[in-house]
């Protein structure tokens, strides 16, 4: 944080209150010489967690041991998002297109020391890693050098590929990333800083994706859901013909394979249903 002296007497000393809204609040202890009109930036300490939460605090009193003749502007409170929870043991699961050589992905922890990295893949090929990380903050990292992910319209002659988390104890799927994503995925997360986690839901709205686009012989649909949902994902053609219905219950990220047999050359949509929420995606199959 950055503080500055509005006063006439020069800053030597302040106490800073600190942390997420409606917890234990941490305390800083600066000390320094700030005259008029100058600042200085503050590196604060760790602070207590809170689930639930969605703003930090900053409160700042006692400059120079005394009482702050315009407490007006001694407090701060900003709005943030968590990042997303992970449980401690997850799988990688990650499907290269026909341009293996152009992708890699590490797992980093919060100091940038390398947890797991994979490269020299071979094409058309499932990958499933299984790791079991410690309490802490991770960062994963996904990387396409032709920046066009592992599907692109745009370039059908890549095929397509998939990346996404599932549970180790279960074929759930914990989050579906975006195959059409350009040169990166980047998303961090943490493990064990959060208590009393019974879904890990990592959208705020909800996300279909619908590949290869256009499509020749099976089709991917991947979804992740704000809540757990049960619905349908309902396939009709362009004039509104009925095509299949595919159930799913109780999910909140999931991933279904349509049989492209059942369709012919033409245009599609593809629309999820549930009680809360409808996403539509058109496809072309070819």
């Amino acid at each position: 944080m950055v503080i500055k002296n509005n006063g006439s007497t020069n800053l030597t000393s302040l106490s800073i209150s600190y942390g997420i809204t409606g917890s234990t609040l941490s305390v800083y202890n600066w000390t320094g010489v700030l005259k008029f009109g100058e600042t200085a930036t503050v590196e604060l300490d760790s602070f207590a967690w809170m689930q639930g939460a969605s703003t930090f605090t900053v409160n700042i009193c006692s400059p120079n041991g005394g009482v702050d003749e315009y407490a007006q502007n001694n407090t701060r409170v900003t709005p943030f998002t968590y990042v997303p929870v992970m449980p401690s043991k997850f799988v990688i699961e990650f499907k290269t297109n026909n341009y293996p050589y152009q992708n890699s992905y590490t797992l980093a922890d919060v100091a940038g020391n390398e947890i797991w990295a994979r490269s020299n893949l071979t094409a058309n090929t499932t990958y499933k890693d299984t790791l079991e990380l410690s309490d802490g903050c991770y960062i994963f990292k996904l990387i396409d050098t032709g920046e066009n992910g592992l599907t692109w319209w745009a370039n059908t002659s890549q095929g397509s590929g998939s990346i996404r988390f599932r549970s180790a104890t279960s074929p759930v799927v914990l989050k579906n990333f975006n195959s059409d994503f350009g040169g990166e995925v980047y998303m961090q997360f943490t493990v064990g800083l959060t208590s009393q986690v019974d879904d890990y839901i990592f959208t705020k709205v909800p996300f279909m994706n619908v590949y290869p686009n256009p499509a020749e012989d099976i089709v991917n649909i991947d979804f992740d859901l704000p809540s757990r949902e049960s619905g349908s994902i309902e396939v009709r053609d362009m004039y509104g013909k009925h095509i299949t219905t595919l159930p799913f219950e109780d999910k909140v990220a999931h991933h279904i394979v349509l049989n492209g047999s059942i369709l012919r050359t033409g245009v599609y949509f593809i629309t999820l249903r549930s009680g809360k929420y409808i996403v539509s995606k058109k496809l072309i199959f070819r």
